[in-house]
């Protein structure tokens, strides 16, 4: 199994924020295909590692699940405007590299499909 080792090459917008308790975002890579980013939001690492874990045992067990890895992101690409909307985004979020997850425009998070 491979791991992903990317780099951003699009920047980052409040559009490509998503508004929920973790707020991800949403990149172009250096593969050319479209990654969901998860990073440290008020340090809290310790569910990006669980993240990590998860989707790594979900490979192993031959579970289908998109291809996920880590991404850099330079901080020249973070637009002044997303630090200043999202409390929880700083540039020290970006100071190493983020677990990241190929986006799929089709997927649902399990949390929406388990509540129905």
């Amino acid at each position: 199994m491979k791991i992903l080792q990317l780099q951003c090459i699009s920047e980052i917008n409040v559009k490509d924020v998503i508004e929920t308790s973790t707020f991800p975002f949403k990149i172009m890579a250096s593969d050319y295909d479209f990654y969901l980013c998860k990073h440290a939001v008020i340090a809290n690492t310790n569910m990006l590692f669980n993240e990590y874990i998860s989707a790594y045992l979900l490979k192993l067990s031959n579970i289908e699940f998109p291809d996920f890895g880590f991404v850099n992101i330079d901080r020249e690409q973070i637009n002044e405007e997303v630090i200043k909307a999202f409390s929880g985004i700083t540039y020290r979020n970006f100071s190493h590299p983020l677990f990241c997850v190929r986006y799929l425009d089709y997927a649902k998070e399990s949390d929406d499909f388990i509540t129905g």
